[in-house]
Parts: C-alpha cells; sequence; structure tokens
C-alpha cells in the first residue's frame, strides 16, 4: 500500500513516536512540501530539537520514495508526456541545505543567523501566500458567472476551474483538456467542502491552510494519506473521503 505522508508524520518518525519497520507493508512517501518545510523549520536553530529534523530527513532518503515536484507541477508531469519538471534547476539550495542537515552537518553561529534570516522570509512568504491565496479564492468567487453553484456541495464546475485556475497560475501552464479528474477526487472533493463551509458557515481561512490543501494534490485513489492535522482530518471526513486517510496501527 502506497501511504502520502504529511510533514508531522515525519517528524514523529524523527523522535521516535512512529517506527517504519512497523509498516513494512506499506510505501511510505515523502513530498516536496515536507522537504520544503522542514528547510525552513525553526527546530533548526535547537541544538537538540535538530536532530528531530536530521532523523526525519534520513527517514525520507531512506524510504527512497519521494515525490520531488511541488503539488501543481506534479499534476503536469504526470498528465503531460513531455512535461518534465527540473528538481535540480529549481530547488537545487533546498535540496543541498536538506541533504547537510540529514548528513550530520554542523551549523555555526552564522550558520544560524542565515537560516534565523531565511526562516523570517519564508514565513513572510508563507503569510503573503496564505493572503494570495485568500484573495484568488475571493477574485475567483466575483468572477465565477453561475453565483448559485457557490453555495453548493460537489459543486465539480466551481471546484474543477478553481483548480485550473491555481495550476495556470502557479506553472503557467494549463491542464490536458483530456485530465483525467478522478486522479486527484481527493483533492477537488475536499476543496469542494472547503469553499462550501467558506460559504455557508462562520468557518474562516487560516493560514495553513493552502499548505494543508496542497498536500491533498499528491494522493491517487489506490493510495492513501497520513496526517495528524485534525482540521484537515475533520474535512476529509466531511466531505466523505475518509476512506483515504491512514490510520496507525
Amino acid at each position: 500500500m502506497d501511504v502520502i505522508c504529511d510533514t508531522n508524520i515525519w517528524y514523529d518518525i524523527g523522535i521516535g513516536l512512529i517506527k517504519p519497520s512497523e509498516y513494512n507493508d506499506c510505501n511510505l512517501f515523502a513530498t516536496y512540501l515536507s522537504i520544503d518545510e522542514l528547510s525552513k523549520s525553526e527546530k533548526l536553530l535547537d541544538d537538540i530539537l535538530i536532530e528531530n529534523v536530521k532523523v526525519a530527513i534520513q527517514q525520507m532518503i531512506i524510504n527512497i520514495n519521494v515525490i520531488w515536484e511541488p503539488p501543481f507541477f506534479r499534476l503536469l508531469v504526470e498528465s503531460l508526456p513531455n512535461y518534465a519538471y527540473d528538481v535540480l534547476a529549481q530547488d537545487r539550495k533546498i535540496l543541498e541545505f536538506t541533504q547537510f542537515i540529514a548528513n550530520g552537518g554542523v551549523l555555526s553561529a552564522l550558520d544560524k543567523d542565515k537560516i534565523r534570516e531565511y526562516i523570517s522570509k519564508r514565513g513572510g512568504d508563507f503569510q503573503d501566500s496564505s493572503n494570495y491565496f485568500m484573495n484568488l479564492i475571493l477574485n475567483f468567487k466575483k468572477s465565477f458567472k453561475n453565483k448559485t453553484l457557490l453555495k453548493k456541495t460537489r459543486n465539480s464546475e466551481y471546484s474543477r476551474d478553481f483548480i485550473s485556475f491555481i495550476v495556470k497560475t502557479v506553472t503557467e501552464n494549463d491542464l490536458p483538456t483530456n485530465f483525467d479528474w478522478t486522479s486527484i477526487e481527493l483533492f477537488e472533493k475536499t476543496l469542494d467542502y472547503y469553499f462550501f463551509k467558506l460559504e455557508k458557515t462562520d468557518m474562516k481561512i487560516k493560514k495553513n491552510d493552502w499548505y494543508d490543501l496542497a498536500f491533498l494534490v499528491y494522493t491517487r485513489p489506490h493510495q492513501k494519506m497520513w496526517t495528524k492535522d485534525k482540521r484537515l482530518i475533520s474535512l476529509i471526513k466531511e466531505s466523505g473521503m475518509g476512506e483515504y486517510l491512514f490510520e496507525k496501527n
């Protein structure tokens, strides 16, 4: 069984709460999002907690199963025959740094100052991306022609148009006209329900929502996803996609 693991699962592996040896019947997958998140973790500044990050990255590498592309680029890699994402060209610094940590590299005081500055910048970028996501939703809602659909759940037209819009915005490429929407059922249906709750309830957008939802892009119908995030788990279950959730033994 293929299991796509959220960053919080790799942290638990790093501190020994989860032992991969107990899941030999599973192929545990790491993703670009987890690598990116670990590379800007404040735990890197702590001489003790950095060991947890190191072990988490090591376990990703040991498991070999890593999806290196950012989520929306991954969709293009899988659906366009001649499309390729050059991981080294696009993300060399992140990869080199996480490899340095995994290999037990020691951070000097100057290194930590640089990392502190980097984390601060990435934190600002993260908040900017969250605000950008919120504005995308609001602007897309305003431009969507059939306003009555916004108040409905299981609204494939709205969700698919938004996903196509996001892919184009992020990658500057279009999904193919014959894109297999069933391949991202978990993401589409959960996103659809997320929109429904924003429109019909008092639920507000949180800064981590975009990262959490984007993580779902990686999971295919024959796979499971593993996370400890209670908000995300609730959204998945309430959207009727609970069968995708992997539960610890």
